[in-house]
């Protein structure tokens, strides 16, 4: 009995805080085989209003793709300012992107900190060009 309620505080202590802190992605496909995720209270002003661009053409051709993803297994978390996100990778899935790096290619396995300053020669995510935008090997 003991062993049972060691378990089941173990288990409390794991899942409560991410219950309490993770947040729902709201998923949207805005192209075909395109899509944004959208958790928290987005900004009413952001740098894709301010440029005032349209998508390109070309991203209307673009084959219809259900999901990718395990939504379930993907998790955000808002927390002192800062946003953390998790996404499910296959064993042998690469990541490539968020910003402009000058000394890494490969991004899995990385904790980056977007943030707009001076390159200070670690890519570590503060560049004058951090991007929240990145591409896997397996598409």
């Amino acid at each position: 009995m003991r062993h049972l309620n060691l378990t089941l505080s173990t288990l409390f202590f794991i899942f409560i805080p991410s219950l309490l802190f993770g947040q729902i992605i709201t998923w949207k496909e805005i192209h075909p085989g395109v899509w944004k995720g959208t958790a928290g209270k987005p900004d009413a002003y952001d740098l894709l209003k301010a440029a005032e661009t349209t998508a390109s053409p070309a991203l209307a051709k673009l084959t219809k793709q259900e999901f990718p993803l395990d939504k379930s297994a993907i998790a955000f978390q808002l927390n002192n300012g800062k946003s953390y996100l998790r996404l499910p990778l296959q064993r042998n899935e690469q990541l490539y992107g968020f910003g402009l790096n000058f000394q890494t290619i490969h991004q899995r396995g990385r904790i980056m900190q977007l943030h707009a300053d001076h390159y200070g020669k670690s890519d570590n995510g503060r560049t004058h060009a951090p991007v929240p935008f990145y591409v896997s090997s397996l598409g």
